[in-house]
C-alpha cells in the first residue's frame, strides 16, 4: 500500500469542494494532500487511518483532518452494508487561513491552521449539529455556502469538550528529524506490514532509544507497537479473506505471520472469529 499525493481539483472561483463518496466498500488509497477535510460518514463502517493513528468508523462520523497527513478510509468486507458512503469537504489551507488572520472576529478559527493537531472528531449533539449544516451547506452556493463553512468551523472551534475527541499529534514536540522519521516509519508499517519488523528496529530508524520509542508510540496511537502492527495485518488479511481463494495459511504468511496458529490466534483476538468463518460470512453478504 503506497501513500499517495491527492490533487484536489479546485474550481478557480472557490476555495473549496464539496462532494460525495459512494463505494461498494472503501478501499482507500492511503492519500495526502495540504487541503484541510471535512469528512462525514452516512453509511457503512469499518477502519480509518489517519496519521499513525488506526481506528473504527461508523454511520454518523464527524471528522476535521489537518493539512498534509496522509489518511484513509477502508470499509469492513464482512459488514452487511451494501455500500460505504461519507459526504466530503475540502478547502484551502493557505487561503482562508491568511483570510481568517486579518479579521479579528474570525481570528478564532485560526487555530485549526496552526495547531498539532492531527485530527478532530465530533462527536454527541454536536455531531447532529454539524451533520444539518452540512446538509445546508449542500444546498447552497456562492457566499451562502461560505457562511455554511464558517459555520460549520466555528462548531468544530467551540464544541464543548465532552462533544469533541483529538487525535493530538505528539510527534510536534520531537526534533523535526525525529518527526520526519517518526512520520516515515508509519509509512512504512503501512507498506512493509508483510515483512519481519521488530519493535527495536524501529527504534532504532526514529533515533530513540528501545523504551522512548515504546512510550512515545502508545502516546501516538493508543496501542503497543505489537498490537498495532497485528491490526494492520489482520486488516490486510481480511481484505486477502475476501478478494482472493488463497489458502488461509498463504494469507498469514503474506501478511508477515510465519506461524499458522499465531495468526489465527491474532485474528480471533481481533476479529471475535476465526478466518474461515469470517471468509464465510463476507461471502454469503456478497
Amino acid at each position: 500500500m503506497r501513500i499517495k499525493f491527492q490533487k484536489i481539483p479546485m474550481v478557480h472561483d472557490r476555495s473549496f469542494v464539496y462532494f460525495n463518496v459512494v463505494h461498494d466498500r472503501f478501499n482507500g488509497p492511503l492519500h495526502y494532500h495540504p487541503e484541510i477535510e471535512i469528512t462525514e460518514i452516512t453509511y457503512g463502517h469499518g477502519y480509518r487511518i489517519i496519521g499513525g493513528h488506526q481506528e473504527a468508523f461508523e454511520a454518523g462520523d464527524f471528522v476535521l483532518i489537518g493539512s498534509g497527513i496522509y489518511h484513509g478510509y477502508f470499509g469492513d468486507a464482512a459488514s452487511d452494508s451494501r455500500q460505504d458512503c461519507a459526504r466530503v469537504l475540502q478547502f484551502e489551507h493557505d487561503t482562508l487561513s491568511v483570510a481568517f488572520s486579518t479579521i479579528p472576529e474570525l481570528k478564532p478559527l485560526v487555530r485549526l491552521f496552526q495547531n498539532d493537531q492531527r485530527a478532530i472528531i465530533l462527536t454527541g449533539q454536536t455531531r447532529h449539529t454539524a451533520h444539518h449544516i452540512l446538509t445546508e451547506f449542500q444546498e447552497s452556493s456562492g457566499i451562502q455556502a461560505m457562511l455554511k463553512l464558517l459555520d460549520i468551523l466555528r462548531i468544530f472551534v467551540e464544541a464543548p469538550t465532552e462533544d469533541v475527541r483529538i487525535l493530538n499529534n505528539p510527534l510536534g514536540k520531537m526534533s523535526e528529524t525525529n518527526y520526519q522519521q517518526f512520520n516515515d516509519m508509519f509509512v512504512q508499517l503501512q507498506t512493509q506490514y508483510s515483512e519481519p519488523i521488530t519493535l527495536a528496529d524501529m527504534a532504532q530508524y526514529t533515533g530513540l532509544s528501545y523504551s522512548a520509542f515504546s512510550r512515545s508510540f502508545r502516546k501516538i496511537t493508543g496501542r503497543t507497537f505489537v498490537r498495532y502492527l497485528r491490526e494492520i495485518r489482520i486488516a490486510h488479511a481480511c481484505r486477502l479473506l475476501i478478494e482472493t481463494d488463497l489458502h488461509v495459511y498463504q494469507i498469514a504468511d503474506q501478511c508477515g505471520f510465519r506461524n499458522i496458529s499465531n495468526f489465527n490466534r491474532c485474528f480471533r483476538k481481533i476479529k471475535q472469529t476465526t478466518p474461515q468463518q469470517f471468509r464465510q460470512i463476507a461471502h454469503r453478504v456478497k
